[in-house]
């Protein structure tokens, strides 16, 4: 066996180790909590292509609605598909009259109409609330 190492080289040694250790602890605590979205700190020296741009939050909801609703459209025509799919090939000779997925379709239907148009059509509570908030406000100053 070799000479062992002196005691200030494994010293010197161990603490490398563990500062390296804590520093990348450090980053991955850091990386997860932004991930999970604990905290917003400036202090965990992140790449600066993993952190989140500033974003605008009345147009980030607005993304958030549009991708909401997109979302929604998908599944009513997956499911309304589906359903009448299941219509054609078991039921539809067998009634007369108005076949059963006609209601859904419908219902459904305008409940995404009303969504798309609130999303897109300038009619959604922001919107409103904006307006009611400049009609307050111009109110306010007629008043003074």
């Amino acid at each position: 066996m070799g000479k062992p190492l002196p005691e200030t080289v494994r010293t010197a040694f161990l603490t490398i180790q563990v500062r390296e250790t804590a520093a990348w602890v450090n980053s991955s605590l850091c990386i997860l909590m932004k991930t999970i979205r604990l905290f917003q700190s400036t202090t965990c020296n992140l790449n600066p292509i993993m952190e989140t741009p500033a974003r605008d939050p009345q147009l980030w909801r607005m993304a958030k609605a549009r991708a909401k609703f997109k979302s929604h459209l998908f599944t009513y025509f997956a499911v309304n598909a589906l359903l009448w799919t299941i219509w054609a090939l078991t039921d539809r000779h067998s009634h007369g009259g108005i076949p059963w997925p006609v209601w859904s379709t419908v219902f459904w239907g305008i409940g995404v109409f009303m969504n798309g148009v609130g999303v897109y059509g300038g009619f959604g509570k922001s919107q409103l609330s904006e307006r009611e908030y400049e009609r307050l406000l111009r109110q306010r100053t007629d008043r003074i």
